[in-house]
């Protein structure tokens, strides 16, 4: 077994992190030592004029961004990220989201007309948005154990029941948030400027509950199939017994079949 001692060796120089210190000697091997190098042997001023100029701008460039742990892992993400963009990769939608865009994160195959999720080595799933009963006491968490309950004993051993939920803030919370951030930076702003949003922060937030939209899923694991219509049929096959099972508990679920709502579903997940 690999002792402690010498793993830490191993992870770390001098107390620093030792990827960023063998690409930092990488860095400086390639852009200072070698033009140096060239710098010593050349006889021309020109060519030590160059090598100079590209010495002193890789040196502020390392000061910059790579001089540190911290600096380094800012701009190596900086750089995927601007990579990503370039290639397309990097999408932020707001209404829609496209199904090829999750695929790089979740293990999603397709959606097929049925509503059926094809995953990853052939398995498939469904998934239900539900609605809270306005009776319910105690939200959420009398909620989902209610929908396990009701639906936990109803499915086969090979398939799988999760319940998962979020809420989101609307568009109109957007405005106390903006009012917030307004106070928060106060540079420039006269004493009366401030007074007067701080009023007007009070009076929304007195009178306007922050609007929330709850999201409530129940995703159903098929299981293992080598064909879709085979995840088809099994779908079928326990369909009424979900529907006696909301009609009992008094619950309101819809299959989400739409790709789109169900790429939009993940993402809200992820977020």
């Amino acid at each position: 077994m690999e002792s402690l001692l010498l793993r830490t060796v191993r992870e770390e120089v001098w107390g620093h992190p030792w990827y960023w210190v063998q690409n930092s000697g990488i860095y400086m091997l390639i852009t200072v030592f070698i033009p140096f190098l060239i710098l010593i042997i050349s006889d021309s001023l020109i060519v030590k004029g160059i090598c100079a100029l590209v010495i002193g701008f890789f040196i502020l460039v390392y000061i910059r961004h790579l001089s540190t742990p911290e600096k380094y892992n800012s701009t190596i993400k900086r750089i995927w990220y601007t990579y990503r963009v370039y290639r397309g990769k990097t999408i932020i939608p707001k209404y829609s989201t496209p199904l090829e865009f999750l695929k790089e994160i979740v293990p999603l195959e397709a959606v097929h007309p049925t509503g059926i999720i094809q995953f990853t080595r052939n398995r498939y799933g469904v998934l239900f948005r539900l609605y809270v009963p306005t009776e319910t006491e105690g939200g959420l968490e009398t909620f989902v154990p209610m929908v396990v309950s009701n639906f936990v004993n109803r499915i086969v051993e090979t398939q799988t029941l999760k319940v998962f939920a979020m809420n989101r803030y609307v568009q109109s919370a957007n405005i106390i948030n903006e009012i917030l951030e307004a106070m928060n930076d106060s540079s420039g702003r006269t004493p009366e400027q401030i007074a007067h949003l701080e009023s007007i922060y009070r009076q929304l937030n007195e009178s306007v509950k922050v609007p929330t939209q709850r999201y409530i899923y129940m995703f159903l694991g098929l299981g293992f199939f080598e064909t879709v219509p085979e995840a088809e049929s099994s779908l079928k096959n326990i369909l009424p017994s979900l529907r006696d099972g909301f009609a009992i508990s008094g619950i309101t679920g819809i299959r989400v079949i739409d790709p789109n709502e169900i790429a939009l579903t993940y993402r809200r997940c992820l977020k």
